[in-house]
């Protein structure tokens, strides 16, 4: 029973510190696709959002797009 335990606490171990020291891939929110219709893509969607593009320029946080927030 002890020698069971200790295994398993040398087995923890060893993973926590790979876990630490090995480097984790990318990590990515969704993998999107591109719907083969936009109003295939409406239909199926929770949300819908429109807007209008102000401009298309370099922003500071790596934007390239300006939206006019307002409500239409």
């Amino acid at each position: 029973m002890r020698r069971s335990v200790m295994m398993s606490v040398v087995l923890l171990l060893i993973l926590v510190s790979v876990n630490l020291y090995v480097p984790s891939g990318k990590a990515l929110a969704c993998s999107c696709s591109i719907p083969a219709a936009a109003d295939l893509a409406t239909e199926q969607a929770a949300a819908v959002l429109t807007g209008t593009v102000l401009g298309i320029e370099k922003f500071k946080d790596g934007r390239n797009e300006a939206y006019d927030r307002r409500k239409s």
